[in-house]
Order: structure tokens, then C-alpha cells, then sequence
């Protein structure tokens, strides 16, 4: 068959019918705390989450007015910069810049000196990836080497954006932003940038749009008021159908709709939300719940810091202590004893991390860009145990 044939030879054939509850997409969770697991997604769903953005998008400009930021002169662009069996890659930058009419740069591995001489090159407008992306953009040594001027905000999702981050990134003329959303959520939940976030650089923003339900709820499933600390659960059409194989699981995650999150946080009296740490996450002290989340914004603030994870670790005698991993910038003397007075000197004393550990270098990854926390820890309890023999 030669190419010309090609027409006649598709038009024998019937599209197949595709309900819109039909399986479209597996992907993983990214398990940077827990062992991934299968989501299933239907059709429905991801359609929902890519017109969510959209009418988020239209609706915060309707609302700004004359004050919505003017719309960029040149193409919209965007770097690929995190895998598309990841729901950010694949939804968020690749899915939706067809809607867009958004040109799409792939990169083959991140590499912070690579992405920046992307964004001067292809003329980027807006940054997308997990935070720790955004933050070695602008903590780079040779940003201002490049013309970045086409860029017209930076941000990023699928972890916690802490407040310092915000800060230098809107030190840096470009707007800041974050949001919240889960593999399970097909990335759609909320989202905040601008003024905003920096006037409240703690939260992932309100719900997007008009399909995305918030509720903060106790160990009951039971709705608590505003500004009280529970599960964060969300509810709308993008949610998914079912963890892959795993019915107990699926039940588990899964109450008349809602997706349980099993993140902490709570909403405040104008729908913003914050997130104090995930349910697995928290580190409970003698009895005192700490969130890991906190920590780790308070040793970004510290000077000489690049990047940091907090977990818990097993105590004999308080059941669990906090411990943390931190990664010096280049030249920069960091001590244990630094990072825990300074730690100490920003929050409670008790939620100091007992345990320090000091690298040099980027702390490791999974493939979606995130810290691979579980893996840190793993490798810490088994430092702590040989330190006890």
C-alpha cells in the first residue's frame, strides 16, 4: 500500500465506540512516600480536568478585570520537565498545550543549567514542574547570565511550594505559583499565584473552578468548620475510578465520591488551603504531632541551605523523633548543630530535628522530579540502627 491509498484504507473502517466512563489512562502515584499505586482514570475525567484549568483560568481573569495580568506578546511556551507517565507531565504540560495552542520543549533529564538555557532559547514563558525544580532555577548562580525575559511565571505542584520559594521567585520580577492536585485528582484540586500566594505563601489556593468540592474532615469523615486542622478530601468529575487491582485499597480511598487525600491541612473562611503535611508523614513526638512540612520551610530559610527532607524516625523513649537531610549549596559550611539551632530558633524547640544529616549535592529524586523522602528515611533508620550496635 502506497501512501495515497492510506484515506480509502482508514475510511473502511467503523471508529470503535468510547463510552465516556471507558478506562483512558494507568498511571502511578509517584511514591516518593509511599509504594506507588495503579490509578485508573476514565475518559470523563481527564476531559474534566483539562476544561477545569480553562475555566479556572477565564474565570480568575474575569474576576481581576482591567487588573489580570496582559496576556504575553509571544507564543505561549512551556518545558516538558517532568515524564509523561506522571499526571503533571502528561495532563498538565502535555494535554492540555494541545487545548492551548501551547508549544512544548522537551528536555531528555532535568538539569536546572540546562532548563535555563532552554528558557532564553525558546523563548519560555511559563515554568511548570515540582518545586524543587523552580527553586534551583532561581537559586542558580548563572541566572541573570541568561535573557529570561520571556518568562512570565514559575511555579510548581505535586509537593509543598515553601514560603522562601515563593519569595524568590517573585524577588526575581516573575510570578509565583503553586497548586494541589493528585495523581487520583487527574492533577486537578487548586490553585494560586501573583498577589496571592504572596500574601499567603503557606497555601495551595482555593478550588478550581465550579467542579472541584473541598472538605476537611475528622477521623469520623465528618466535616469540620472552617480553620481546624483534619483530611483535606476532594470531590468532582475528575476523580478517579479505581486503584488497579487493589479493591481494598480503591475502598478505602473512595466515600461516596470524595477522594480521601491523606493529606492534613484545612481551609480558611475564603476557601484557601493549607496543607500542614501528609497523614504518613506527620511525626508524632512524646505525643506531640509535628508537621514535617513546617520543618522543612523553616531550614530553607537557614542560609547555605539548597534543599532539605524531614521525616520521622523510630525512639525508643518518645516513639518517634524528627530527623532531617540536608544538602548544602557549593561552598557553604552547614552543620548539624546550624541547622538544629536554627531550626529551633524559627519554631518550638521540640521541633528541632534530633537527627541531622549534612550532603553535599542534589538530594536523590524519583523519576517525577520529587525528593525521594521514603528512601531517605529508609537509608537513615539504617545509619541510626548501626550508631546503637
Amino acid at each position: 500500500m502506497n501512501i495515497d491509498e492510506l484515506p480509502q484504507a482508514a475510511a473502511a473502517y467503523e471508529p470503535a465506540p468510547v463510552g465516556s466512563e471507558a478506562p483512558a489512562t494507568l498511571l502511578y502515584t509517584s511514591g516518593s512516600t509511599d509504594h506507588p499505586k495503579g490509578v485508573l482514570s476514565s475518559h470523563r475525567a481527564i476531559i474534566h480536568a483539562l476544561l477545569g484549568w480553562e475555566s479556572a483560568a477565564a474565570l480568575g481573569a474575569a474576576m481581576m478585570g482591567e487588573d489580570a495580568p496582559a496576556a504575553p506578546s509571544q507564543q505561549l511556551a512551556l518545558i516538558l520537565s517532568v515524564p509523561l507517565f506522571h499526571v503533571t507531565g502528561l495532563n498538565v504540560h502535555f494535554l492540555s498545550s494541545f487545548r492551548q495552542g501551547r508549544k512544548l520543549v522537551g528536555m531528555y533529564k532535568w538539569d536546572a543549567e540546562e532548563a535555563l538555557a532552554i528558557i532564553e532559547r525558546e523563548r519560555i514563558t511559563h515554568f511548570n514542574g515540582v518545586p524543587t525544580m523552580a527553586w534551583e532555577l532561581v537559586q542558580s548562580p548563572n541566572y541573570d547570565a541568561y535573557d529570561l525575559s520571556s518568562l512570565v511565571a514559575m511555579g510548581g505542584g505535586g509537593a509543598l511550594m515553601v514560603p522562601e520559594q515563593t519569595r524568590q521567585i517573585d524577588r526575581r520580577s516573575v510570578i509565583p505559583g503553586t497548586g494541589y492536585g493528585m495523581t487520583e485528582t487527574n492533577g486537578l484540586g487548586t490553585g494560586i499565584s501573583g498577589a496571592n500566594l504572596v500574601a499567603r505563601p503557606q497555601s495551595c489556593g482555593p478550588p478550581l473552578a465550579l467542579v472541584v468540592d473541598i472538605k476537611v474532615v475528622d477521623a469520623a469523615g465528618e466535616e469540620l468548620p472552617r480553620n481546624q486542622t483534619g483530611e483535606i478530601w476532594i470531590r468532582g468529575p475528575m476523580n478517579f475510578s479505581s486503584y488497579w487491582n487493589r479493591p481494598e485499597d480503591t475502598a478505602k480511598a473512595l466515600t461516596d465520591g470524595w477522594v480521601h487525600t491523606g493529606d492534613i491541612g484545612y481551609m480558611d473562611e475564603e476557601d484557601f488551603v493549607f496543607i500542614t503535611d501528609r497523614a504518613k508523614d506527620m511525626v508524632i513526638r512524646g505525643g506531640e504531632n509535628i508537621g514535617c512540612q513546617e520543618v522543612e520551610a523553616a531550614i530553607y530559610e537557614l542560609p547555605g541551605v539548597l534543599e532539605c527532607a524531614v521525616f520521622g524516625v523510630p525512639d525508643e523513649r518518645l516513639g518517634e523523633a524528627v530527623a532531617a537531610v540536608v544538602a548544602a549549596k557549593p561552598g557553604a559550611i552547614l552543620t548539624p548543630a546550624a541547622v538544629q539551632e536554627g531550626v529551633a530558633s524559627r519554631l518550638a524547640k521540640f521541633k528541632a530535628p534530633a537527627h541531622v544529616w549534612i550532603r553535599e549535592g542534589q538530594l536523590p529524586r524519583i523519576a517525577s522530579g520529587k525528593i525521594f523522602k521514603r528512601g531517605l528515611r529508609e537509608e537513615a533508620i539504617k545509619a541510626l540502627e548501626r550508631s546503637s550496635r
